[in-house]
């Protein structure tokens, strides 16, 4: 990794970054090149790409990443970190190969097509967000609650999301405000220590860098 947990605090103090990015390699609109142009113009330092990774990926990687080394050169203003979004399967393991990990410098952690079953999700996130395995990296729960929206917002539901909250917090691991997906659970977002919080686009296009 080449941020440090100390660095990315600092980053977010700032508050002069752009968080979850996706581009043309897997479902976004623009190419990496575009964020950077963006950023420079706009007078954003920092970049985070958290492109969507599966264990069969459908891109080369290596060449994502290569880019974004190559691209970052020609802006002296802009620095870029390279982050995945990886699935949290049912199992409590991350949909990600272990080929990839060592360019990883920030792990997003996601719930995506999960089961429609409480018990089985809370299950599966504790088991990542203790894992080992994961500690070592600097990990982020973006669009944290989108599965208890959409599931339903009793308050057992509720509870149990809370509660996943705080073992997150407790395991290290930073929570996303996503400000694109207008989750409902702001109560709970807005009562976590701000300092653990990162302001997240999921921008799968330029142009939804101007959502505030």
């Amino acid at each position: 990794m080449s941020i440090t947990l100390e660095e990315f605090k600092d980053l977010l103090s700032d508050n002069n970054y752009l968080f979850h990015l996706h581009t043309d390699y897997t479902d976004g609109l623009n190419n990496i090149e575009d964020y950077f142009c963006y950023a420079s113009k706009n007078k954003f330092k920092t970049i985070v790409f958290t492109e969507h990774v599966r264990k069969k990926m459908t891109y080369n990687f290596d060449d994502f990443y290569n880019e974004i080394k190559r691209i970052e050169k020609n802006f002296e203003t802009v620095t870029a970190f390279v982050g995945v979004e990886s699935k949290i399967l049912p199992n409590g393991s991350l949909d990600i190969p272990d080929s990839i990990l060592p360019k990883i410098d920030i792990l997003c952690l996601a719930c995506h097509s999960f089961p429609d079953d409480i018990n089985l999700y809370a299950e599966a996130f504790k088991k990542v967000f203790v894992d080992t395995k994961w500690k070592p990296f600097l990990r982020v729960w973006v669009h944290p609650g989108r599965f208890i929206q959409r599931i339903g917002l009793s308050r057992h539901n509720i509870d149990i999301f809370q509660s996943l909250i705080n073992t997150a917090l407790d395991e290290g691991v930073f929570i996303e405000d996503n400000i694109k997906q207008k989750l409902l659970l702001r109560n709970i977002i807005d009562n976590t220590p701000s300092e653990t919080l990162v302001v997240g686009h999921d921008a799968h296009s330029v142009s939804e860098l101007d959502i505030r």
